[in-house]
């Protein structure tokens, strides 16, 4: 690992600002945890991915999110980048 890097010719993620997600810091059981993390890796997925579309999917299913599947990022990206 190098001591400085250049990112003068650096260009900003061109999908980020479609995202709109935002970093958040949770704290969840071991047990929960455990089993995300068995469910993502069946599923080829982040188990991260896994946790936020659960949570997207509940909110919606609760009318409090409305959300273009093209917007929601994670899931398909995940899936693409895993060949699936």
């Amino acid at each position: 690992m190098r001591d400085d890097y250049d990112f003068s010719a650096s260009t900003r993620n061109p999908h980020g600002e479609q995202l709109k997600q935002k970093p958040v810091t949770l704290w969840l059981d071991e047990e929960t945890v455990v089993y995300f993390k068995q469910q993502a890796e069946k599923a080829g997925l982040p188990y991260q991915c896994l946790i936020r579309l659960q949570l997207v999917e509940w909110a919606r299913s609760q009318g409090a999110v409305k959300c273009e599947e093209s917007r929601m990022g994670g899931l398909h990206g995940a899936q693409k980048a895993n060949g699936k």
